[in-house]
């Protein structure tokens, strides 16, 4: 496996995932649904995302935690578990 450090350190174009947020809505993220909701309630639907990317040819993924801090989760009532939905 490569590292981080690895990864920045090489001389080549690094390939970056894009459209997460259009991707999600087109998995069933609703509008105005926080995108961390499906880590906790569909995280088979992020992995598979994340697959997606992969065999797309991403070499660096990003997360779906657009929002992930208490202030934003406390929109949808998941400010509590801004810890650990982040740890996910």
């Amino acid at each position: 496996m490569t590292t981080f450090k690895e990864i920045f350190n090489c001389e080549a174009p690094l390939l970056i995932d894009g459209g997460m947020g259009s991707n999600l809505m087109a998995r069933g993220l609703q509008p105005g649904q926080a995108p961390e909701e499906l880590l906790i309630n569909a995280p088979e639907t992020i992995k598979g995302l994340h697959r997606d990317f992969i065999a797309a040819g991403s070499e660096l993924i990003l997360t779906d935690s657009f929002g992930g801090n208490a202030r934003r989760l406390a929109l949808h009532g998941l400010d509590q578990g801004v810890t650990s939905i982040n740890a996910l």
